[in-house]
């Protein structure tokens, strides 16, 4: 891992949204974090991740957002998903660095995420690793530069049988990549 990289990780919580209807995103107001369930750096994340899933035997739901969405933006739709398909899973939401400030930094959300995409797969392969924990991974837009990261490592790897589902949303990336990396590496487990 790159010496100066720090993981932070922490338990977000949701005020009540009785008003929410279906499809429609979290208000941003109603959700806070823990500031008693943080964690830093990847032991203690793992942990705390580990921690939350047994509620939901062992199962994790992870899902990275896509081009200008901040981290706000990233909990509030992950939430409004997890609500609206009446996920029952741990919800993970693995946030990287988008300026989330409008089209113009595109190229800029191209390096946060390139520069995300070997934490994403490392975490995830010490995740996977660990027994008796099934994942299903959602990406939208260019969340799923991470996305595909984690495939190609998982492509000789035995935790990849952790792997549930692969959900490729609107990946923005280019047809043929998207065609070699994940189309040739799992034929039939992924969805487009």
């Amino acid at each position: 891992m790159l010496a100066e990289w720090k993981l932070t990780c922490g338990v977000v919580n949701f005020s009540d949204f009785p008003t929410r209807e279906f499809g429609q995103v979290y208000q941003k107001d109603l959700i806070s974090l823990s500031h008693n369930q943080e964690a830093y750096g990847v032991s203690n994340c793992l942990n705390l991740v580990l921690e939350k899933a047994r509620s939901t035997k062992n199962r994790i739901s992870v899902l990275t957002h896509g081009f200008n969405n901040t981290f706000s933006d990233a909990i509030s739709r992950a939430k409004s998903f997890a609500d609206d398909v009446k996920l029952d899973d741990t919800l993970v939401i693995w946030s990287w660095p988008s300026q989330g400030a409008g089209p113009t930094f595109y190229s800029q959300d191209e390096k946060a995420v390139a520069w995300s995409g070997q934490h994403f797969t490392e975490f995830f392969q010490f995740l996977l690793s660990k027994d008796g924990v099934t994942l299903d991974f959602f990406a939208h837009s260019m969340g799923n530069h991470l996305l595909l990261g984690l495939v190609q490592a998982l492509k000789s790897a035995s935790s990849a049988n952790a792997a549930k589902a692969f959900v490729f949303a609107a990946p923005d990336v280019d047809q043929g990549e998207f065609e070699q990396k994940a189309a040739t590496t799992y034929p039939h487990f992924y969805t487009l």
